[in-house]
């Protein structure tokens, strides 16, 4: 996993990171305004449904071990929680939803994708052999931070890869930076 941060736009000499799961998940703390930080948790969950059911639980423990609460949590969650968000529709593995459901609840996140565009469907990978498709790539925000939220969106990156980027314009109106 990896975060890039304009330095332009955000104070990244300030900037913490806390590996919680190596090559899986980290958190990212950058100063947000004076008192108080914009905390984003990146994730690359395993593809496995079983290892993803533990992947989330093991995610859930060393947040509420660290006593940490994500403002924002993002990746490539290898699973569905909804049937729509594949093509042909199919469920992903119960326990693995559970776990993931739990710790969005028990964060206050919300599915920034499914809250602006609550009918629409698009997916973020495509699997060329079968030609399935899935929106494995996700945002979801705490309602603070989903306030200043805008224009997220699915878009091809630039570099060679086979899934979309997920984007979203965060702005702190409170601060110049």
């Amino acid at each position: 996993v990896a975060i890039a941060l304009n330095k332009k736009l955000v104070n990244a000499p300030e900037s913490t990171v806390t590996v919680m799961i190596p090559g899986r998940a980290m958190l990212i703390r950058i100063p947000w305004k004076r008192e108080s930080s914009l905390r984003i948790l990146n994730v690359y969950a395993p593809n496995n449904q079983n290892e993803n059911a533990e992947f989330w639980k093991e995610v859930n423990g060393e947040l509420t071990r660290r006593g940490e609460t994500p403002d924002m949590i993002l990746g490539d969650f290898n699973l569905v929680e909804q049937r729509r968000d594949r093509m042909p529709p199919k469920d992903d593995l119960r326990e693995a939803r559970d776990e993931l459901e739990r710790l969005m609840i028990g964060n206050s996140m919300n599915d920034v994708w499914r809250k602006m565009h609550p009918a629409e469907r698009e997916y973020t990978y495509m699997q060329k052999a079968t030609g399935s498709q899935s929106r494995l790539e996700r945002l979801y925000l705490g309602k603070p931070a989903l306030r200043q939220a805008q224009g997220n969106r699915m878009v091809e990156p630039c570099i060679p890869t086979d899934h979309k980027l997920v984007t979203c314009g965060i702005t702190n109106y409170r601060t110049p930076y």
